[in-house]
């Protein structure tokens, strides 16, 4: 399975396909959407990027081969751009009614903590508490 980070959400809807799940169970709260990159692409000069190309040629092939299998498949979802303006739309407004179907669910955690839970209730994340063992 694969996606492209440029076409995320495109991608989290090609993934609920090929796994049979509903739109609800993709949902996720995005976190850290304000924090800037620490470098882009159009930071560096194009010498560093010429080098960077040479080194690390595989991965572009790679993320090419990628990109044309995702574009590929998207190409052929039925009814990809109203699922994906639902989608949107709910990932958009926590009272949209599919965050209701999505429920409960942890949006950050660690080993033994979970740093805040989505309720599925209006958008109401609650902050920090121990894992149940």
């Amino acid at each position: 399975m694969v996606g492209i980070t440029e076409r995320f959400n495109e991608s989290m809807l090609l993934i609920r396909r090929t796994l049979d799940l509903s739109v609800a169970d993709m949902l996720y709260v995005g976190q850290r959407r304000d924090t800037p990159k620490a470098l882009n692409a159009a930071d560096m000069n194009e010498k560093w990027r010429n080098r960077m190309r040479e080194t690390d040629w595989l991965d572009f092939e790679l993320y090419a081969q990628a990109k044309s299998f995702v574009d590929h498949c998207l190409d052929d979802l039925p009814d990809l751009a109203a699922e994906l303006q639902q989608y949107e739309s709910a990932l958009g407004d926590f009272s949209h009614p599919l965050w209701a179907e999505r429920g409960q669910f942890p949006v950050g955690y660690a080993e033994t903590e979970i740093w805040s839970e989505f309720t599925g209730q209006g958008g109401e994340v609650r902050e920090l508490h121990p894992l149940a063992r």
